[in-house]
């Protein structure tokens, strides 16, 4: 677009507002399940303990940005370390 073509106010504005919020740091998590249980259960663990979670290894991980749920993914090994490939990303239903 030439400098002297009239600019949309509505993608100007966008532009701004996102030109203040990208430095904001976000919380990534990769969820791999859940487990419930009575406290008494709880007390009882100990070193070597076991805990099942509420999915199959096989299902996808639930992905977050600061708690709130936005993609699913799988575990995948990057050097030495854990890491994740996104297979969908964006708001519920849609995932």
């Amino acid at each position: 677009m030439a400098d002297n073509q009239p600019r949309d106010p509505d993608i100007v504005d966008t532009a701004l507002a996102l030109g203040h919020v990208e430095g904001l740091s976000l919380t990534f998590t990769a969820e791999l399940g859940g487990h419930t249980a009575p406290l008494k259960q709880w007390l009882a663990l100990g070193i070597g303990s076991q805990i099942s979670l509420d999915r199959s290894w096989k299902e996808p991980l639930n992905l977050r940005l600061n708690g709130q749920l936005v993609g699913q993914g799988h575990v995948v090994l990057v050097g030495n370390q854990f890491g994740v490939v996104v297979d969908s990303w964006g708001k519920r239903p849609d995932l």
